[in-house]
């Protein structure tokens, strides 16, 4: 078996090739006549292509004068395109039939089993056994140390393992670029041959950012609550909520002057006939008779995962709005009415090298049509030049390595890692009971004060004396 390099034109040894007759006994390679020779090379099991054979061509002497009868062969690059086996096999008036069998390599196994220049693996074990050599280019860098094997074989590890641990390939810093490495980082994905693309660990990331919303939100006396505001307008019953809206927390109308609650819709039944109250049916809101005066009211409610996180670029915007870019540099633009209702703007960079400040600002509205995000205070300073921003959940920054811990987990009971899922989950109880505790730290008062609605017979809104209809 002679090993050979991929798409690299191989020469191969024929000898010694002698052949008998029953005038001149065994004759040399020299006097041989290269002709009626007839070569099939075989890949595999299946395939043949043919070679011509002629004296002067593919065909020369090693050394005549000290190795008679040994002579070489020399194919083209292209009988050696393909990995595995191949066969050469030969057949002449002149001589025995003959066959050479050959094991394709790639050209970096090969060179690195068999390079001459100092970059094969015999090269690289001596350098390592030398404090004052140096590793051939390409396989690491490092300073020995001592002479121990377990430095040598550490030394070893770092000159020719791959990397472990796989960053995103996402566009420099920001909330998915970010968290998407983390999780890498967690679950040691390595940055070659990668198995879950960053696509495949967004997908994990959303489904967590649901799972870890809704336990928070079940299990708090203070679950996050985003506000939207919308028209009621005349004779209409039925509104689509914002995609992200998983419980509807109040619906009011809020006084300009004080801010204060000035009335409630209150959910009802269906069978509750000539009701002002409300029914959720999937994401739209119905109300149960047609209102014959049309108000703005305000939404509370619970967000989950489902609005799209992305980040993107955009020369577009006023004090109060930016226009969203049609394609955008990380994750994907959300296309549903109001779906960033509640999310966070989040302004990162900007190509005027004097207005490179990072702003947050909450969104009050999205027109998917227009493509233009409604923030609730004017951006200060003023935008400038192409801003790179990101859309994200108001509350990411706190819960960004809850999500990853979490996605982390799931990518983990997938793969059977027990030892190391049981290690990261662990981290993640730690991680979401922090953050329940500091959602209870900001408040003074318990849940009951939330509470204290139309529907709540001890509700008392300040100022306005007993709440009610």
């Amino acid at each position: 078996m002679i090993f050979v390099r991929q798409n690299t034109s191989n020469t191969l040894a024929l000898g010694p090739l002698r052949h008998t007759t029953n005038d001149t006994g065994i004759i040399d390679y020299a006097a041989i006549t290269w002709v009626n020779v007839n070569c099939a090379a075989i890949k595999g099991t299946t395939g043949t292509a043919g070679i011509t054979l002629t004296g002067g061509g593919n065909i020369s002497e090693i050394d005549t004068t000290s190795v008679s009868g040994w002579a070489k062969f020399t194919p083209g690059t292209s009988y050696f395109d393909t990995l595995g086996p191949l066969v050469f096999k030969f057949v002449s008036t002149e001589f025995k039939a003959l066959a050479i069998e050959c094991m394709v390599l790639s050209q970096t196994t090969y060179d690195l089993l068999f390079a001459a220049s100092g970059s094969g693996v015999q090269e690289v074990l001596e350098s390592m056994m030398s404090k004052d050599a140096t590793v051939p280019t390409g396989y690491g860098n490092y300073t020995p140390s001592t002479d121990s094997l377990e430095a040598i074989r550490d030394e070893f590890d770092e000159a020719l393992a791959p990397n472990v641990v796989g960053a995103s390939s996402m566009s420099g810093s920001g909330f998915l670029s970010d968290t998407v490495t983390l999780i890498r980082q967690i679950v040691e994905e390595s940055s070659i041959n990668t198995k879950y693309t960053d696509a495949d660990v967004i997908e994990y990331l959303k489904g967590s950012i649901g799972t870890v919303m809704t336990d928070i939100n079940a299990n708090t006396d203070h679950p996050v609550v985003v506000r939207w505001s919308f028209p009621i307008v005349v004779d209409k019953q039925t509104y689509t909520l914002p995609p992200h809206c998983q419980k509807v927390y109040w619906i009011a109308k809020i006084n300009s002057q004080t801010g204060y609650k000035e009335w409630e819709i209150l959910p009802g039944s269906r069978w509750d006939f000539g009701s002002y109250g409300f029914r959720l049916e999937g994401n739209t809101l119905r109300l149960l008779t047609k209102w014959k005066t049309g108000y703005t009211v305000e939404l509370g409610f619970v967000p989950n995962s489902e609005t799209f996180i992305h980040k993107g670029d955009t020369a577009t915007y006023t004090t109060t709005t930016v226009t969203l870019p049609s394609s955008v540099t990380d994750g994907s633009r959300d296309t549903r009415p109001d779906s960033y209702a509640g999310y966070l703007f989040r302004v990162l960079s900007s190509t005027d090298s004097a207005a490179v400040y990072t702003q947050d600002r909450l969104v009050t509205g999205y027109n998917n049509q227009t493509r233009v995000v409604t923030v609730a205070e004017a951006f200060s300073p003023a935008l400038v030049g192409t801003i790179t921003y990101e859309l994200i959940p108001a509350y990411s920054g706190l819960l960004k390595h809850v999500w990853a811990f979490h996605a982390a987990m799931t990518i983990l009971g997938i793969e059977g890692a027990a030892k190391k899922y049981s290690l990261v989950k662990d981290i993640y109880d730690k991680r979401l009971r922090a953050f329940k505790g500091t959602l209870r730290k900001e408040f003074r008062i318990g849940q009951v004060w939330e509470n204290q609605t139309t529907t709540n017979a001890r509700s008392n809104y300040p100022y306005f004396g007993t709440g009610g209809l």
